[in-house]
């Protein structure tokens, strides 16, 4: 899983080192919705709308603006010529990385779930309910974070 998660951060660091500021977000987010699917391929939950749902909107729109504000202080040095298109490469990079291992995680648990016969529609609840997984996104955003410092 770790291959897939890196593979796509590789994708995203390279996309977000386009010059152009602005141009790389739709290209970001389907290399990020092509990651969650292979994640969750790999936990056999590719066919589960539910779980999908769960995962886009668990990390509710806090998360999101948080991380939209660290794409646009990215995007707007990219007018700095060369430190731009590095400061946001490697933003989209801890992004993109975290939100690969929080998907990656969930699945984890969700496919664990299953797997126990249990009802998923309520373990799902529990943890939307709980702001689990926003709190498993800004941990691994943390430490991706502090290991581009």
């Amino acid at each position: 899983m770790n291959k897939a998660i890196r593979q796509h951060a590789s994708a995203s660091f390279a996309v977000g080192f386009t010059p152009i500021p602005f141009a790389d977000g739709p290209i970001l987010l389907a290399n990020q919705g092509t990651m969650i699917r292979r994640i969750m391929k790999q936990y056999d939950l590719e066919n589960d709308f539910e779980s999908i749902q769960m995962m886009v909107g668990a990390l509710g729109a806090g998360t999101l603006i948080s991380n939209l504000g660290r794409y646009l202080v990215g995007q707007l040095a990219k007018f700095i010529p060369g430190a731009g298109s590095v400061i946001n490469g490697s933003v989209a990079t801890a992004i993109t990385v975290s939100l690969g291992f929080t998907v990656s995680e969930i699945s984890y648990r969700i496919a664990k779930q299953k797997l126990q016969g249990k009802d998923v529609s309520t373990f799902i609840k529990d943890l939307t309910s709980q702001d689990e997984v926003k709190e498993l996104f800004n941990d691994f955003l943390k430490k991706e974070m502090k290991s581009k410092k």
